[in-house]
């Protein structure tokens, strides 16, 4: 809801990244990883992967859906217009939440 970007320590406390690793040592944890992935059955890990993809698709395209009803009533607000006027001329914005 801030908008700011998330840290890593973040992104591994909500479950988005597997490992956190040292700086330098992304490539070398993600093929790790991999070689573990690939000692597995390809089939279960195929249907596996089909599975998850049914899972989380249609939350997905309600998700964007939902995405696109917010973007729109947010453009055409008069708070995009105050956003916008206050960046340009370099003070808080006054939002009125219209």
């Amino acid at each position: 809801m801030t908008g700011r970007p998330l840290d890593a320590d973040r992104a591994y406390t909500l479950g988005l990244v597997n490992e956190l690793v040292e700086p330098g040592r992304a490539e070398t944890a993600a093929l790790e990883l991999a070689a573990t992935v690939c000692e597995n059955s390809p089939l279960a890990v195929s249907v596996s992967l089909r599975a998850l993809e049914r899972v989380v698709s249609e939350p997905d395209e309600r998700g964007w859906s939902a995405t696109e009803v917010a973007t729109a009533a947010i453009l055409r607000s008069a708070d995009k217009t105050e956003g916008i006027a206050a960046f340009l001329e370099k003070r808080p914005p006054r939002w009125t939440g219209r």
